[in-house]
Parts: C-alpha cells; sequence; structure tokens
C-alpha cells in the first residue's frame, strides 16, 4: 500500500522502505539515523521531502535543515538552523541542565570565553536540547539536507547527536554529496548510523520520468537518448526537459540527441538561459538569492537586486514559473545545483561586490552581526575598522564554539582587511590561538610573533608571548621557545614578566644548558607567596619539579602543592584542564597527600558535568582512579580508571591528553591486576599499544609500557616484566626525568628475583629503598621495604616488614597494607612463629578482601590453610559486585542525580542511565535510591577504617 511520501519517486523503494521503518522506529521512541549519500541530482533532496512526509502523517514533529556554501562560515549555522525556533521555548530548563551549554552554541546564551576545547560541552547540550523537546513535544524528526555545506561543527554536532539516540524518540535523516569530507567520513563510519546510496535510474525508469515531466507519452528512442544525455540522473532529466521546452521543442528522440551535442556545459548555460529569458530583474533577483542564500527575504532580495520590492515579486513569481526558485516568502532555489549554476555565474569581482553589499544590508536589517561577518568575509579587504571588528568578533566567538577553522578563516580574513594599529595584536593572538588548536604551530608562531612586535600594551605582549613560546614548543622545539620568550620579557610588568618567566621556565628544563637556570628560577617561585594565578602556576611547577628530585622530601612536595591548588583556587582561576593543575594534583598524589587529591578531583569531575568537558572529566577521574587505588578501593578505581577511557575519545590527541591518558590506563591496569581481572588488564593495555601508529612519542607511551610490565608480573610473565619495567626507567631517564622513587625499581626487583637473578634483584631494591627513605613518604617506603624483604636474602626478612607495617598503620593505604601483613605472614610462618603468622595472615586476608584484591585474599587464605586454620571465602555480592560501569552509576545515584543527571553526567542516554540503575538497585538489594549511598559507603570503604584500626 502506498504510504504519504512515496508518490512520485522511481526506483527507490529499498530507501523508503528503509525511512518508513526508521519513522515507525522513532514514533515508538527508539531512536534512529540515516544518512543518505549520493552524487549531485541523484535525488537526495527528494527523499528528504520524502523523509518529512512520512514522519509528519506518523505523528512526528518535523524539524528540517539545509547547508549552503556560506553557511560553512558561521558555527553552528545549520544546528542553529534546524533547532533554534523549537527551542526558544524552553524557558524552564534548570541552571545546571547540560542543555543550556546547548544554547550558547544557537546563541541563544551567552558563549563564556574564547576556548577552542569548548566544542564537546556545546555538542553534549545541543543533544540535550533535543532530548527536553523529546520530553515536552513528543517524537522529532531531524532532517538536513546538503550536509556536505553544513559548517563543521554541525556536522559534528549531527554524530554527536547520531551516537546517542537509544531509548529517544528521534528521527536523524542527514543528506550529502558522496565525496571526500573529514566530518562526512566520520559519519560513514559511525556504526549508529544506516547509510542509503541512492544510484543513478536505469533507461525504463528514465524513460517514465521523462513521460512525467514532458506531460506526454515518449518513444523508446527517446528514453534511450534521455538516459545517455543524464546518465539516469533526475535532475539533469528535468533541466533536459525544461531546456527543451524554453527553446518550444518536444521531448523526442532527436531533440534530446541534439541538446547533448550542443550542451558542453548544460547545466550553467541552460539555467542561465532560462533566467536570462525572464528578463533583467530576474536576473538581478536570482543573482541576489545565489548570494544570500539563508539570508534571504523578499526585502533583502529586492535591495540587494537594485529594485522595488514590487518588481522583485513580480520576478520572484516569474522565476518560480520557470521552476528555479520556489515562490516563498523567502524564496529559496528548489533544488541546490541551481543556486551553484547562478552563483558560479557572477564573476569573482561581483561575487565579492554582492557580498560586501549583503554583509553590510544584513547589518541595516538588524540581522545577528555572525552572518553579517559570513558575507563580508568574501568581500575584498577595504581597511574599514568597523569590519575588521566585525570579522574578529565572529572569529572570536567561533574560537569560543570549538570551530577552529571557522574561527582561523574570519581572523585571517580580518587579518587581511587590516584592523587598526589599536587592535592587531588581539586579532593576531586569536588567530595564532585558533591555529595552534588546528595543529598548525608553524603558522601560529608566524602570526603570533607578528602580534607580539606590533603590541604596545604589557599584558598583551606576555599572552602573546606565552602562546608564541607553546606554538614555537611545536613548530621548532622547546630551544627555540625559550629563546623566544627571552626576547619577550623586555618592556613587560611585572606580572607579565612573572607570567613569561613561569612559562620559560618550563620549557627550560628540555634544554641541556638551561637546566641550571632553570632550577634556580623554581628556588625563587618556590617562596612565591601564591596570592595570584600565575604565582599558583610558578608553585605547581615547582612542586612538581620537587617531585622528580631525588634530593627533596614529599613533605616539601606536599607544601608546595597545597600551596599552589590553594584548596580549589588554581582550579577556579585556570580551569581543571590546565597542565599546571595537573602537575600540582601529581606532586601531591606523588608525595601521598590523598585527600588533596580527592578533593580536587572531584571538584574536576563536577566541573566536568557542568560543562560538558571531557578534558575536565579525564583529569578528575584520573585523580580519583590514583587515590582510589592507593586506599585499595579497587572497585572505585577501576570505576574512575574507565571514566577516563570513556571521555578520552571525545579528546584531540593532544601531549596533555595523551599523557593524562596513559596515566589512567596505568592506574587502571594496575587495579584490575590487583582484583584478579587479568584479561581486562591485558586488554586495556593492548587496545593502548594498537592505537600507536608509530608516530606517537616514546615518553608517552612508557606509562604503558609500566602498565604491560605490572600485567606480565600478575600473569608470572617475568622475562616481560624484566624487559618493560626497565625500558620504563630508561625511557625516563632519557628525557631528562631524575631518578626518584619510582615503583619500575621494585617490578623489575621482584622479576629479577623470579629468574634467579639476585645480584640485579637486590641492586634495584637497595636503590629505590634509599631514593624512598630519603623521599619520606610512607607508602613508597614501605612499598620498597617489602620488596627489599622479598629480594635480598641478607636482611632480617621479619624486622623489614615490621617496619613497612609500622609506616602503614593508622595511614590510608589500605591495599599496600594488606600486602605487607601477608608477606608479614608467611615470613612469621617460615620462621615458625604460628601464632603471628595466623594473626597477620587473618588481618591481610580480610583487609585484602574488602580491598577486592581477591587474588591477594587467596594467597593468605592458602597459607592460613597451610597453619591448619579454617579461614572462610569471599563471594562477590553486593558493592563488590558492580561491575566498574554499574559502581560509577551508583556513585552518581549516591549524589543524588536523577536519570536525566546522570545520563548527562557520565555521556550516555537516559534509556541507558535507566538500565544501569535498576541493575544497581538490583545487585545492592536496596529498593530506594536513597538507599544507595549508605549501602556504598559500609561496602566499599571500610578499607579506610580498616587500615586506621
Amino acid at each position: 500500500m502506498e504510504r504519504v511520501g512515496d508518490r512520485g519517486l522511481l526506483e527507490r523503494e529499498r530507501e523508503l522502505g528503509a525511512l518508513a521503518t526508521a519513522v515507525d522506529a522513532a514514533a515508538a521512541g527508539d531512536g534512529r539515523a540515516l544518512l543518505v549519500l549520493a552524487g549531485a541530482g541523484l535525488g537526495k533532496t527528494a527523499l528528504t521531502d520524502a523523509t518529512a512526509a512520512l514522519a509528519a502523517s506518523a505523528g512526528l514533529r518535523v524539524l528540517r535543515a539545509r547547508g549552503a556554501e556560506v553557511e560553512r562560515g558561521f558555527a553552528f549555522g545549520v544546528a542553529r538552523q534546524l533547532l533554534e525556533r523549537e527551542v526558544r521555548g524552553l524557558d524552564d530548563l534548570e541552571a545546571r541542565d547540560a542543555a543550556r551549554l546547548g544554547l550558547a552554541a544557537l546563541d541563544l546564551e551567552a558563549t563564556a570565553a574564547v576556548d577552542p576545547d569548548a566544542a564537546h560541552g556545546l555538542l553534549h547540550g545541543l543533544y540535550w536540547l533535543v532530548a527536553s523537546l523529546v520530553e515536552r513535544r513528543g517524537p522529532l524528526a531531524l532532517v538536513v539536507d546538503d550536509l556536505h555545506w553544513a559548517d563543521p561543527p554541525s556536522q559534528r554536532a549531527m554524530l554527536h547527536l547520531a551516537r546517542r539516540l537509544d531509548g529517544l524518540g528521534v528521527l536523524l535523516v542527514l543528506a550529502a554529496r558522496d565525496e571526500a569530507d573529514p566530518e562526512l567520513d566520520a559519519l560513514r563510519r559511525e556504526p549508529a548510523i544506516e547509510r542509503l546510496a541512492p544510484v543513478a535510474l536505469g533507461p525504463d525508469a528514465t524513460t517514465e520520468l521523462l513521460q512525467r515531466l514532458a506531460g506526454a507519452p515518449a518513444d523508446p528512442g527517446a528514453g534511450a537518448a534521455c538516459h545517455r544525455l543524464s546518465g539516469g540522473n533526475p535532475f539533469l532529466i528535468r533541466e533536459s526537459v525544461l531546456a527543451l521546452r524554453r527553446e518550444g521543442r518536444p521531448a523526442d528522440e532527436a531533440a534530446l540527441t541534439a541538446l547533448a551535442r550542443s550542451a558542453p556545459e548544460p547545466l550553467r548555460r541552460e539555467v542561465m538561459l532560462r533566467v536570462s529569458a525572464l528578463g533583467p530583474d530576474a536576473v538581478a533577483v536570482a543573482r541576489a538569492a545565489a548570494v544570500l542564500d539563508q539570508d534571504t527575504d523578499l526585502r533583502r532580495l529586492a535591495e540587494l537586486a537594485g529594485c522595488s520590492r514590487e518588481r522583485a515579486a513580480e520576478a520572484v513569481g516569474r522565476l518560480a514559473g520557470a521552476q528555479v526558485l520556489d515562490g516563498d516568502v523567502a524564496p529559496r532555489f528548489v533544488h541546490p545545483l541551481l543556486r551553484s549554476a547562478v552563483h558560479g555565474d557572477i564573476t569573482a569581482v561581483e561575487r565579492a561586490v554582492l557580498h560586501e553589499r549583503a554583509g553590510r544590508l544584513l547589518l541595516a536589517h538588524g540581522a545577528a552581526r555572525s552572518r553579517a561577518a559570513v558575507h563580508l568575509a568574501l568581500a575584498e579587504p577595504g581597511a574599514d575598522p568597523e569590519v575588521a571588528a566585525l570579522l574578529h568578533d565572529a572569529g572570536r566567538d567561533a574560537l569560543a564554539k570549538g570551530a577552529p577553522a571557522t574561527a582561523a578563516e574570519l581572523l585571517g580574513r580580518a587579518d587581511a582587511e587590516p584592523p587598526p594599529a589599536a587592535r592587531r595584536a588581539a586579532v593576531l593572538l586569536d588567530l595564532g590561538r585558533a591555529e595552534l588548536a588546528l595543529g598548525e604551530p608553524a603558522a601560529a608562531a608566524a602570526h603570533l610573533a607578528r602580534g607580539l612586535a606590533a603590541c604596545d600594551e604589557p599584558a598583551g605582549r606576555a599572552e602573546l608571548a606565552v602562546h608564541l613560546g607553546r606554538a614555537l614548543v611545536e613548530a621548532e622545539g622547546p630551544d627555540a621557545a625559550v629563546r623566544a620568550l627571552d626576547a619577550a620579557e623586555e618592556g613587560l610588568d611585572e606580572a607579565g614578566a612573572m607570567r613569561v618567566a613561569v612559562e620559560r621556565t618550563t620549557l627550560a628544563f628540555f634544554v641541556p644548558d638551561r637546566v641550571a637556570e632553570a632550577r634556580r628560577a623554581l628556588e625563587r617561585h618556590a617562596r612565591l607567596p601564591g596570592t595570584a594565578p600565575v604565582q599558583r602556576v610558578a608553585l605547581a611547577n615547582a612542586a612538581l619539579a620537587l617531585a622528580f628530585d631525588p634530593e627533596e622530601r614529599a613533605a616539601t612536595a606536599r607544601t608546595l602543592a597545597r600551596r599552589a591548588l590553594g584548596d580549589g583556587a588554581l582550579a577556579a582561576a585556570i580551569g581543571t584542564e590546565s597542565p599546571a593543575w595537573g602537575q600540582a594534583c601529581y606532586a601531591a598524589a606523588f608525595a601521598e597527600d590523598l585527600d588533596t587529591v580527592e578533593r580536587e578531583s572531584h571538584g574536576a569531575v563536577d566541573e566536568g558535568r557542568r560543562r560538558g568537558a571531557p578534558l575536565a572529566l579525564v583529569a578528575g577521574h584520573l585523580g580519583l582512579a590514583m587515590v582510589r587505588l592507593a586506599r585499595g578501593e579497587l572497585a572505585g578505581a577501576v570505576a574512575a580508571g574507565d571514566a577516563v577511557l570513556a571521555a578520552a575519545p571525545e579528546l584531540p590527541a593532544t601531549v596533555v591528553v595523551r599523557r593524562w591518558v596513559t596515566s589512567g590506563v596505568r592506574s587502571l591496569a594496575e587495579a584490575l591486576v590487583a582484583g584478579g581481572d587479568l584479561g581486562r588488564a591485558d586488554a586495556v593495555v593492548a587496545a593502548q599499544e594498537d592505537e600507536d601508529d608509530g608516530d606517537q612519542p616514546e615518553l608517552d607511551r612508557a606509562l604503558v609500557r609500566y602498565a604491560r610490565a605490572v600485567v606480565a608480573e600478575g600473569a608470572g610473565d617475568h622475562d616481560r616484566a624484566w624487559h618493560e619495567a626497565r625500558r620504563f626507567g630508561a625511557v625516563c631517564a632519557a628525557a631528562g626525568y631524575l631518578e626518584r622513587p619510582s615503583p619500575w625499581r621494585l617490578v623489575a626487583a621482584r622479576a629479577a628475583h623470579a629468574r634467579d637473578d639476585a645480584d640485579a634483584a637486590r641492586s634495584l631494591a637497595a636503590e629505590e629503598l634509599a631514593l624512598a627513605r630519603r623521599w619520606g613518604a610512607p607508602g613508597a617506603l614501605a612499598a620498597a621495604l617489602r620488596t627489599t624483604a622479598l629480594v635480598d636474602g641478607s636482611v632480617d626478612r621479619t624486622a623489614v616488614l615490621e617496619e613497612a607495617r609500622a609506616l602503614l598503620d593508622g595511614g590510608p593505604l589500605a591495599l599496600e597494607r594488606a600486602r605487607v601483613l601477608v608477606d608479614l605472614g608467611v615470613a612469621h610462618r617460615r620462621a615458625g612463629r604460628r601464632r603471628d603468622a595466623r594473626e597477620a595472615l587473618e588481618a591481610g586476608m580480610d583487609l585484602a578482601a574488602r580491598c577486592g584484591a581477591l587474588p591477594l585474599a587467596g594467597a593468605a587464605r592458602a597459607e592460613l590453610l597451610v597453619l591448619g586454620a579454617r579461614p572462610r571465602r569471599y563471594w562477590a555480592t553486593g558493592a563488590q559486585s558492580l561491575t566498574a560501569t554499574q559502581l560509577r552509576i551508583a556513585e552518581l545515584v549516591a549524589q543524588g542525580l536523577t536519570n536525566r543527571q546522570i545520563a548527562q553526567a557520565a555521556f550516555i542516554s537516559q534509556k541507558t542511565a535507566e538500565t544501569h540503575v535498576s541493575a544497581v538497585l538490583r545487585k545492592l538489594g536496596v529498593r530506594s535510591r536513597h538507599e544507595v549511598g549508605a549501602r556504598l559507603a559500609a561496602e566499599l570503604q571500610p578499607a579506610r577504617a580498616a587500615a586506621a584500626d
């Protein structure tokens, strides 16, 4: 039976069937995404029209948008076209609802700051805007035609939405030309999107379409000639019939054959002949419509065409009769190829003039400045300060929306205008930042250097110098960056000089002949009061340097890290995505200041959820993974490590991202091995190794090597553990990291011991023990003592382990304490002290089980059986039975979040969140969400209390 939307489409049964199935699924609340890919003129627009009709007949609310060539310069322009009218009515969004982030993308709320990394938060917000519309107004059909001409942020928004339609009543249909484009390639590869690829019509369908268009029967010869002329392209078939109609000729075989011979450029020539035949007003109006495109209405058309509104209306009527424009109150071309033909017929000089006039016209009519900027960017430079300012503002807005490519184009055009001297440095700074975000450091360095030369204002010079240094690090190396910062310091005020000095000091550690100078600078920085953000950054650098210095002590680094972080002050000033914040947290973690790291990390996670910022989430969950691993909360450590990996795909592969993600892999692998899940640990590490394309620096792979060493040790592969651990140490040393306490020596020492290389084992353990004693952190020293007791037969094993136990008593390091207790129990048993052995083993087994370290608990139980005891077995029940993902969800439930808020925080669909919450309640054996927090605390945190017993 024919359905609404099916009429008139030939040889499209498969596509229409897929669309009808998807419409029915979306109407039932099961979201679907389809991508229609085909060459120009093969019927993509007809299929989107059919989709809209099918969806409307099924009761879906249909929202439509269309990409345009001019639209690519307007960040989130197509997304705004699709959603703006609908979301203006959503005035009841809560302040912390992620949907509010999407309003900034649509220019319905101000964008907070210039931030090329902000894109994901806006995409996250757009998804939740769509979810809010579905909640309030029922299922939606979102139909976007000519996606290949959409701006890149809108294309990414469509991909982001397509991946999250599970349980959401949304039909997303995207149509694009099948051509090379990075964003379209991502859509092609996305498994959540069904691909449709309509092909050219066959001879029979071509003949039938010819008959419909000509309004008369077509003989077989005419059909064959039309197929040869058009190649079965429906648009060209239609244009062929219109061309013959214009000439007053029938669509027979002879006429179609002659048309094929006489038309080397049939489309543009025939379209312009058809338009020209309608008179000069029609030509002017068609050209104005081609330039204005999405910004057209009758008033603007008339002004740009240079005629009265009445004459423009008459011309639109004639163009509609000739099937060029659609005759609407905001006239559009009936097909994008017609617009391209008319626009392409305008000379480059004329186009530039018309786009300039269009931009000024839009400003005069009160249109958004960003819309006017898109047109003015296509005009010739004219040294107009107002135009330069408008282009600069539009570029900054694009940068704030995470669209650096659009920003770079607009800002480059602003630079060419050129801007007045007072604004030139600011334009070049933003242009350099956009190019840095695009991975074009050489171009960024050139523009930033020009900006620095043009800037007289101290704060601006400092900002330019810092970004110039970062560009040169990528383009030429740290030596060039340090030299540039040396030269930039002259003429700065105190605050600017401090900022440049901090940046230079950080980089100077990577320039051999500047290391001593950098050390002296850090000594000065360590004495700063930390009253300003730049001073806190300097303190963070100093704390990190101390964490790598074997002559320093943990207490000093801990104090500096706390002063740098300022109980959230550094995060508030520079953000948790900043390397300086991460450095301060790392120094605190290395100094075993777990409470500080936990507090800061929770703040980062909260901020990441609020802004939909995956890098903040990676940073926060990395800190939580480290803290929970140290405390022996293995399930929580795995949940945090998984959260790092879950957020990572949304991020670019920058140095910071790679380091933080591989650090998360290290903590996750250690937690999985300690918990006995060797298969998952091996898979996690292998996935990171598979992602290495050979260009990733060795230092960035080093943490994965350490994780591999831990997995190998857990699997009993001592040869590989030995190789990977030592390789990790060698890479760190080659990269300039100073020798200091590091667990790689302990892994290598235990591997050497297992390989009967006693000398290497003792040497490595002794080296680590000496460094750990100097550093003075109890966990690091206890770990070194425990390994020394294992591998060095010359020491009193029991005495060494008792020292380690004393260090950990009353502290938070539950997992290491459990290991020491089990090893101490074994030492007592071998020495014949059965009562002491049983006491230590029972305590170690109990604490290991509470941590979730079941292999260690099992080893202790086996030792107790040797002693003749009857220890109980441990089963994973309650909170211990939760998967890592379920534990993450349970923690969000415990914080009082609703299912919608959980979905927003975890970047999952609401249906998925509901499924996880149900599983959590069932496994915990509770009926109410309000009981989850108490049950988690009772079952997962006794390790903290037990460690203090």
